[in-house]
């Protein structure tokens, strides 16, 4: 699940690198500006950390890493304490596949190596991890200045419109949900689901879900903590009115699904890294847009009906990746960047966006000849240059093409005015 789609990536990155790098023409130069070149440069940042995380610790880190150095970085890696022996092999792998020694120097994984990373001195930051410590991360590199990519927590949202085939969207809902046993930032976590396919949604999952042996919670470390702080808010849903929907389960063995959820709920609005799915009953689309912006999170999101409506409901969502009649697998496609909004954090890793995240512009004009007007404008009784700097206005931007052309005839005639004066 993940050597293959890293490997797309970097096979995708290498393609379309030096396009995406390259010097751009500026386009459209208006005339006032003629008598030059203006480019777009993309410069790398320079020393850019990563920190990475334990769930995807290959893809993940892996493609970040390619990225930033394919821009021109140098690279401080931290893998995820819970991962140590996947970030040797990472780079090991990479060295291997001919990254030039040097450029990455990998830390200790422990949090303390995590924390001097933050206050080093670098020029970007790349985090994937909880809301929790990306925020304190960002309060960190603020007060620096210092830029940052977080790919932070998901609580994503599965919509069940009312011409959706609901068999097919709760066997996503499943998939979602169960993914790497719910320990994914993109999980499927929330259904809002139309009254007409609520029926046959309910009972499809109720099937599988009955079908499927409980998983334990038991590692890496940490999990069962996890497990018990859905519990609890599973728990406390219930006693506000939700329902579970095969019954409870066992202690803290998860999946957990509940039914009758309100956006008022903490198992709503919360992230939760466990498998857990929250079911609500919204009448239209309208009640299915408010409950999920109660939610803060806005990472992944999956729409199922047709496909005109998923389209028109998905560009009023603010999720960072949306999947229409599918579940997560976007997520995968080496040209689709990785980012949300809200509590989900900014910035894109992967991607055409995310290889240039790992940069900035730098704009490089070339003036030609020896007409500098703008010159003499800092000059004490300069000639007035409102009647020329009109006309231009008017030639480039007047309604009519009539005043334009009339416009442009002006511009000699005013030119030359204004240099009268000027030599006056």
């Amino acid at each position: 699940t993940e050597i293959l789609p890293f490997a797309a990536a970097c096979a995708h990155l290498a393609r379309s690198a030096p396009r995406l790098l390259a010097p751009r023409k500026a386009q459209g130069t208006p005339l006032f500006l003629a008598g030059g070149r203006d480019h777009v440069h993309r410069r790398p940042r320079g020393v850019v950390g990563i920190i990475g995380t334990w769930n995807y610790p290959l893809i993940l880190s892996g493609i970040q890493i390619v990225q930033a150095v394919v821009a021109g970085n140098a690279v401080i890696f931290k893998p995820s304490e819970k991962a140590p022996d996947c970030g040797k092999f990472l780079l090991e792998g990479l060295l291997e596949a001919g990254l030039p020694d040097g450029l990455v120097t990998i830390l200790d994984a422990d949090a303390a190596s995590g924390e001097a990373l933050v206050e080093a001195d670098i020029d970007h930051l790349v985090f994937t991890g909880s809301k929790a410590i990306g925020a304190r991360i960002a309060q960190a590199l603020a007060l620096r200045l210092i830029s940052s990519s977080l790919e932070l927590s998901g609580h994503d949202a599965l919509f069940v419109l009312d011409d959706a085939d609901a068999v097919q969207a709760a066997r996503a809902a499943w998939f979602g949900s169960l993914a790497n046993r719910g320990r994914t930032c993109m999980a499927t976590r929330r259904c809002l689901v139309a009254p007409a396919a609520l029926d046959s949604f309910r009972q499809t999952l109720a099937k599988l879900a009955g079908n499927s042996p409980a998983m334990v919670q038991d590692r890496p470390s940490g999990a069962n903590e996890r497990a018990a702080h859905a519990r609890a808010l599973a728990d406390a849903a219930v006693a506000s009115g939700a329902r579970w929907l095969i019954g409870a389960p066992e202690g803290n063995h998860t999946p957990f699904i509940l039914e009758n959820v309100t956006a008022e709920m903490r198992v709503w609005r919360e992230d939760l890294f466990v498998p857990l799915l929250a079911i609500m009953t919204c009448p239209n689309e309208a009640s299915m847009l408010e409950a999920d912006a109660a939610c803060p999170f806005a990472l992944g999101a999956a729409i199922f009906g047709s496909e005109k409506r998923a389209g028109l409901l998905a560009s009023r969502l603010r999720a960072g990746l949306v999947t229409i009649n599918d579940v997560l697998i976007a997520a995968g496609h080496p040209d689709t960047p990785i980012g949300g909004r809200g509590a989900s954090g900014w910035g894109s890793t992967q991607g055409a966006e995310g290889l240039l995240e790992m940069s900035v512009p730098q704009v490089v004009r070339v003036s030609t000849g020896t007409f500098r007007p703008h010159y003499d404008m800092v000059i004490p009784n300069h000639a007035d240059m409102g009647d020329l700097l009109e006309s231009f206005l008017r030639m480039d931007h007047a309604r009519y093409w009539g005043s334009r052309i009339g416009a442009a005839f002006s511009v000699p005639i005013r030119a030359f005015a204004w240099w009268r004066g000027q030599a006056k």
